[in-house]
C-alpha cells in the first residue's frame, strides 16, 4: 500500500493546507527546495540571455547598480515574508510600515538629529508594530491577514498625519550616506537569510516528534508568540528606510506595492502556505529575477500597467506549476516510502 502524497491533519487549522508529505523528510525536502531553486535559475539564466539580445544597455555598471539597490529591497521584504508565509501568516502592512520608518528617519534627520539615531528609531518603531501584530495574532488568536489589514490602515493613517504638515520629507545632500544604509542592509539580509533558513528547516512533524509529553513544540512555539511578525516588521522598516534613501525622498506612500511584491516573489521562490517549511533561497532568487525582469521592461519603455499584469500572470504560473511539482516529488516519494 502506497502512501497518500498530501496530508491533511485538521480541517480548521492552518495546516489543513495540502502540505506534502515528503517535507517531513530532510533529504527530500532539501532536494525539492534545490530543485525547485534550479528551475527558477534556469528561467533566470534565460531571461539574461534574452537580455542580452534585445538591450545591450542592460549589462552596463549604471544599469545593474540600478538593479542591487532596489533587488536589496525587495531582498528584505522577501526573506521576512518566506517566514511569515511558511508559518500560515501574511504581513498586508509591511508597505505601510516601511514607509513610516522613512519617514521618522527623515524627519528626525531633517531637525538636526544624528541620522544613526533616526534610521534606529525608524526601525524600532517598525518593530513595535510587529511585535504589536504578533501579539494579536498569538494570544487573540486573530487571523494575520485581518490584523495586519487593521495594521495597514492606522499606520498609513500616521503617515499621512505625519506628512500632512510638510508633504514629502526631502533628504538634504550628505545627511545620510546611501552606500553605508545598503552596506548595513547587506549584512541584515545576510544574517536574516541564514536565520530563516536554519528555521525553515524545523518543519512541524519534527518539531511535535521532538517535543517532550506535554511540552509545546518548537513550531507551535513560534506561532504562538507570533516572533515571525516581528521579523518581517522590521525587515520592511529597514527596507523602507533604504527605498527612501535611494530616491531621497520619504513619503507616506513610499513602496506601498512592497507586501504584494515579496509575496510574489515567496510564490514563485516556492514557499508553500502553512507548510512550517520554506525555501528561501527560492525567494531571493526569485527577487532578483522579478527586479530584473521589470529594469528589463523599463528599458524596454514599457508601462507599469503592462508590468503589472505580467507580473501577475507569472506569479499565476507559478501557482499552476509548484502543485504539479509537489505531485511529482510526492509520487517519487511515495513509491520509495510505501506504508
Amino acid at each position: 500500500m502506497k502512501q497518500s502524497i498530501f496530508e491533511v491533519p485538521h480541517l480548521l487549522s492552518i495546516e489543513s493546507w495540502r502540505v506534502p508529505v515528503y517535507l517531513k523528510d530532510k533529504s527530500w525536502r532539501q532536494g525539492a527546495s534545490l530543485a525547485w531553486a534550479g528551475i527558477i535559475l534556469l528561467i533566470f539564466l534565460f531571461l539574461i540571455g534574452i537580455a542580452a539580445l534585445i538591450q545591450p544597455i542592460f549589462y552596463m555598471p549604471r544599469n545593474l547598480s540600478n538593479i542591487a539597490g532596489p533587488f536589496l529591497i525587495l531582498a528584505l521584504a522577501s526573506v521576512g515574508a518566506s517566514l511569515l508565509y511558511s508559518q500560515g501568516g501574511a504581513d498586508l502592512s509591511m508597505g505601510a510600515t516601511g514607509a513610516l520608518a522613512g519617514i521618522i528617519a527623515f524627519s528626525l534627520s531633517s531637525k538636526g538629529i544624528h541620522p544613526v539615531l533616526g534610521i534606529s528609531l525608524g526601525l524600532v518603531t517598525a518593530l513595535v508594530i510587529g511585535f504589536i501584530n504578533g501579539s494579536l495574532t498569538s494570544i487573540l488568536r486573530l487571523p494575520g491577514i485581518l490584523v495586519t489589514g487593521i495594521a495597514l490602515f492606522g499606520v498609513r493613517g500616521l503617515n499621512l498625519l505625519l506628512s500632512s504638515a510638510r508633504g514629502n520629507f526631502m533628504l538634504r545632500s550628505g545627511d545620510i550616506s546611501f552606500t553605508l544604509v545598503a552596506l548595513f542592509g547587506w549584512i541584515v539580509l545576510a544574517g536574516a537569510f541564514i536565520l530563516v533558513f536554519i528555521l525553515l528547516q524545523i518543519p512541524a512533524s519534527r518539531a511535535k516528534a521532538s517535543a517532550k509529553p506535554g511540552e509545546e513544540s518548537f513550531a507551535r512555539r513560534a506561532l504562538r508568540i507570533g516572533w515571525p511578525y516581528v521579523l518581517s516588521a522590521g525587515l520592511a522598516g529597514l527596507a523602507g528606510i533604504i527605498f527612501s534613501v535611494r530616491i531621497q525622498m520619504a513619503s507616506s506612500v513610499s513602496y506601498s506595492s512592497m507586501e504584494i511584491q515579496a509575496l510574489i516573489a515567496v510564490i514563485i521562490g516556492g514557499g508553500i502556505f502553512g507548510a512550517r517549511s520554506g525555501n528561501p533561497l527560492g525567494a531571493l532568487l526569485a527577487a532578483l529575477f522579478i527586479v530584473m525582469l521589470e529594469n528589463l521592461l523599463n528599458l524596454l519603455g514599457m508601462s507599469a500597467f503592462i508590468m503589472n499584469i505580467l507580473l501577475a500572470s507569472l506569479c499565476g504560473a507559478f501557482l499552476i506549476l509548484r502543485p504539479v511539482f509537489d505531485y511529482v516529488v510526492g509520487r517519487m516519494y511515495a513509491s520509495k516510502h510505501p506504508v
